[in-house]
């Protein structure tokens, strides 16, 4: 998948990246979800992982073409800052659910999946 980067560059460009990205990110908890098998999961994660961390050069060469040179430090600092702040509210979520779901870890069968591939869904 990187080393096509370039090729998808030329052809659907960088916001075209980004939502071939977007997208895979979005399918691969449902897809995920779906595997009832161990080699399922490892042809999921095989193809959609490497679509989903196109996403992070693809975002780092828009942020030096849209920001100023002597702002990129500014740009770079925000985007780890929202990223750790996103991901800390989604471990936060995550908790609040698996418990609210499982009445404290307690209640553990079957019937989980639909809470968290609806939230998944959403929150994408």
């Amino acid at each position: 998948w990187f080393s096509a980067l370039g090729f998808l560059r030329n052809k659907i460009g960088e916001v075209g990246i980004l939502r071939f990205s977007l997208a895979a990110a979005t399918l691969l908890p449902m897809a995920c979800l779906a595997c009832s098998q161990f080699w399922q999961l490892l042809l999921v994660y095989g193809l959609l992982c490497s679509p989903v961390l196109l996403s992070f050069p693809t975002l780092v060469n828009l942020k030096s073409i849209l920001v100023a040179e002597n702002e990129q430090g500014v740009a770079q600092g925000a985007t780890a800052g929202i990223g750790k702040g996103a991901a800390t509210f989604g471990l936060l979520a995550f908790g609040w659910l698996f418990r609210k779901t499982t009445q404290g870890g307690q209640d553990l069968h079957g019937g989980l999946v639909a809470p968290f591939l609806a939230a998944s869904t959403a929150f994408g």
